[in-house]
């Protein structure tokens, strides 16, 4: 009742902007950002906190509310970003803290109060151990959105303090390991009930992210207790994936690992008074041990605790838990190309590499291998025409990993909203290698591979590297800023209407009723024109029923 109130508080309230990048918000106080004027102004309110700092007593615990500060919050600079983000970059004077909860609001200069912006709450990637909401472009994305959104970017808890999940660690509420998926919460909450202040439509909030920004807004959707929240979602590389969540007694392995290695002997003592950077150190030596915890799942992913879950994410979707809003979902079409060349796997990987990899990292089962192979032989799989200096077996091992961890999974998770009654579910394919220079491992000059993450720089029509600390805006492959073009007006019209309408000369579809519908038939492409300036957008999709078919059954 109380949230119900507020949503309809902060939406028809007389939320006072003052003028000179200065707002009241209602409740809280006053903030002040600034403006950046590279032919579109725009006004940036940084590092504003969404909830109290979790230290002290608030370690592995829910986030608190965030009190009333007096004053005027100074909000031209980030705030701290959580440990682990590897954030840090040289021109950001900010260092990892556990007081790190804070978000950052982008909205464009001129438009009227009257006229409510549709609000786009961007949750990082990271493997929900590294990241922050500050490397993603507000500026370039609303400079390209010329129908006018309002963009918020977040930090989160990662990793051990977000992440770390016990019956010996439970929380106020009863809670375990689902701390950092927590404050992502309570930050949409904070949009739900401030952004009017900034001229932010609070009935259209919709939560964005991609890898594990992307199995966070999946846990979201399938979430009752985020649902009064936001009102649609777009999912990019990571919906119903089963490193969305692990089961309880996974996390319990991880946990007794680093206990193991800290200098606490209870938990009384780790929760209280171990220093961050002596937590980190544990984690780190314990590192090797969780790694190899249980094959398919990850170290730090939310938990599935029997209070903020029940069941896995692709469980409850199959359950039919899910809201009843808007899911955009999608894949790139190489997504585990950027992990075999993070991992230095050979560029001519042999056949005996590929049995290793793929009976290490998926199968555990070797009699189940002469059937990965048939159904990812040559000419049963839709390998591309350009496959550069890569073997037939490096793209047989990269091609069985995506599927099984990615293409399937969304398919899967997909097919399942469809059928709890969801009408606007919407698939998208990315299949176009940017040659753009970015941090992204297979992206640049000469790419013939489309890696995980490699969508990111056409959502903001920006590449940042982290290392540099330099971005590329706009992007500079050929064809490259129409295709973001392209995706950042169908993203926006998703936002503002629940729909994405055309997208190039091509309306996009939502998923047929019919789950039997073929995987090729359900989705937009986006891809590059074949000539100067021409759209490549084409309805289209995934070739690989067959294979997906079997990554179904392995999924438990």
């Amino acid at each position: 009742m109380r949230t119900a109130f507020l949503i309809a508080f902060t939406v028809f309230a007389a939320a006072e902007d003052l003028g000179d990048s200065t707002v009241r918000i209602p409740g809280l106080g006053k903030v002040r950002g600034s403006k950046v004027n590279d032919g579109f102004e725009v006004e940036s309110f940084l590092g504003i906190p969404y909830a109290a700092p979790p230290v002290g007593r608030r370690r592995w615990q829910p986030p608190g509310q965030q009190p009333s500060w007096r004053g005027v919050l100074k909000a031209t600079e980030f705030g701290a970003s959580c440990p682990g983000s590897q954030c840090n970059a040289p021109s950001n004077d900010t260092k990892d803290s556990e007081d790190c909860l804070f978000l950052n609001v982008y909205r464009p200069v001129g438009r009227k109060a009257s006229r409510r912006m549709p609000v786009m709450v961007w949750i990082h990637g990271g493997s929900y151990t590294t990241g922050c909401g500050d490397r993603y472009s507000g500026w370039t994305m609303l400079k390209q959105a010329q129908e006018g959104i309002i963009l918020v970017t977040i930090n989160y808890r990662l990793g051990v303090f977000g992440f770390l999940g016990s019956d010996k660690l439970r929380a106020e509420d009863g809670s375990t390991g689902n701390f950092g998926l927590q404050d992502q919460r309570a930050a949409i909450q904070w949009v739900r009930e401030h952004i009017a202040a900034f001229g932010g439509d609070a009935g259209r909030v919709t939560i964005f992210g991609e890898s594990a920004g992307a199995g966070s807004v999946a846990a979201h959707y399938v979430s009752p207790k985020s649902w009064p929240f936001f009102d649609r979602m777009i999912s990019q590389s990571g919906a119903g994936a089963i490193w969305n969540s692990k089961p309880l007694k996974v996390a319990e392995s991880v946990f007794d690992d680093i206990f193991a290695k800290s200098k606490c002997r209870t938990v009384f003592c780790l929760r209280h008074w171990a220093k961050t950077a002596d937590i980190l150190t544990a984690t780190d030596e314990a590192a090797s041990a969780m790694a190899s915890s249980s094959v398919g799942y990850i170290p730090w992913s939310p938990v599935v605790d029997g209070v903020e879950f029940s069941d896995s994410i692709w469980a409850l979707a199959e359950k039919g838990q899910v809201k009843q809003g808007t899911a955009v979902l999608g894949t790139n079409r190489d997504e585990d190309a950027f992990f075999m060349i993070l991992y230095n796997e050979p560029k001519n990987f042999t056949e005996a590499d590929f049995d290793n990899l793929i009976l290490d990292t998926l199968l555990g089962d070797k009699s189940l291998l002469p059937k990965v192979k048939s159904l990812y032989a040559e000419a049963n799989y839709p390998y591309p025409k350009e496959r550069g200096a890569y073997s037939f077996w490096w793209w047989a091992a990269m091609a069985v990993r995506t599927d099984a961890g990615f293409t399937c999974p969304n398919r899967l998770f997909a097919r399942n909203v469809k059928r709890a009654g969801v009408e606007g579910v919407y698939n998208y394919y990315f299949v176009h290698p940017s040659q753009t220079p970015s941090p992204i491992y297979g992206t640049g000059p000469g790419s013939v591979v489309v890696p995980h993450a490699s969508e990111i720089m056409f959502v903001f029509d920006c590449a940042y590297n982290s290392d540099t600390d330099i971005s590329t805006c706009p992007l500079q492959g050929k064809g490259e800023q129409s295709l973001s073009e392209e995706f950042i007006h169908a993203w926006v019209s998703i936002a503002a209407t629940g729909a994405p309408g055309s997208v190039g000369a091509v309306d996009w579809q939502p998923w047929p009723k019919s789950g039997s519908t073929p995987y090729q038939h359900t989705s937009l492409q986006f891809d590059i024109g074949t000539q100067q300036g021409g759209s490549g957008v084409t309805f289209g999709g995934p070739r690989v029923d067959r294979q997906c078919d079997f990554w179904d059954t392995r999924m438990i």
